[in-house]
């Protein structure tokens, strides 16, 4: 999570600086497709780079949330047949070990019998999942083309799109980012299913986060690379 939180970071931080290097040049805002009013390329940007930011504001609660352990709670969160020692001290001694900033629950009972940290978790993903999905495919359509499209912007070209059609060109950064997206959704939303088991849905929540972190690097390069034409 904290991988993912930095690439993020470092996202926001690529599309702010493209943001800046795009002021001048000015394009057509659409609404449903249809043109509607003017808008710098780099104003685009700037909306990109704020819907991250509330990506990264989203993540760092859940996060926060995922850091409570009801250790000491024993079977229903009373602390039924457990030293007072064991309860006062477990946390902070596995705190030790792990140094994952990890706190004891304020109520036992509460940590015990929710599970609603792993719906947060979801919704959190699922909600970044949707900002760079939107991303994804404004830059599709702003690259359409070459003859036919839109052609605002250049976004490198990956590899040949078709063996019938040899000037056809895969612009796929993005489209690789929509599936992967797509699969991360999916995940996100077992997470909060009612069959899924607490260690389960935190296994596949550790693997949403490794899918998140490698969405964000392949916008981050295809940034690096994009130039407007």
């Amino acid at each position: 999570m904290q991988r993912t939180e930095t690439q993020l970071i470092h996202l926001k931080k690529a599309l702010l600086k493209k943001a800046d290097e795009f002021q001048p040049i000015v394009k057509m805002g659409r609404t449903q497709l249809q043109d509607a009013v003017p808008i710098r390329l780099g104003q685009e940007f700037e909306a990109y780079a704020s819907a991250v930011n509330r990506d990264i504001y989203r993540l760092n609660i859940s996060l926060n949330e995922m850091k409570k352990v009801n250790l000491g709670g024993t079977a229903i969160g009373t602390g039924l047949n457990a030293d007072i020692y064991y309860e006062k001290n477990v946390v902070q001694n596995l705190e030790k070990i792990v140094k994952l900033g990890i706190e004891g629950e304020d109520n036992l009972i509460d940590g015990t019998s929710n599970l609603d940290s792993f719906v947060a978790i979801s919704g959190a993903v699922k909600a970044c999942a949707v900002s760079l999905s939107k991303m994804a495919n404004d830059l599709r359509l702003m690259s359409s083309g070459p003859r036919t499209g839109l052609g605002e912007i250049n976004l490198p070209a990956k590899q040949n799109g078709s063996s019938i059609m040899v000037s056809i060109f895969i612009k796929d950064t993005s489209l690789l980012m929509w599936i992967t997206i797509t699969e991360l959704t999916y995940m996100a939303h077992r997470v909060n299913s009612k069959y899924y088991q607490p260690v389960t849905a935190y296994l596949t929540a550790a693997t949403i986060y490794m899918i998140l972190y490698m969405i964000v690097q392949l916008i981050k390069k295809s940034l690096d690379r994009k130039a407007a034409r």
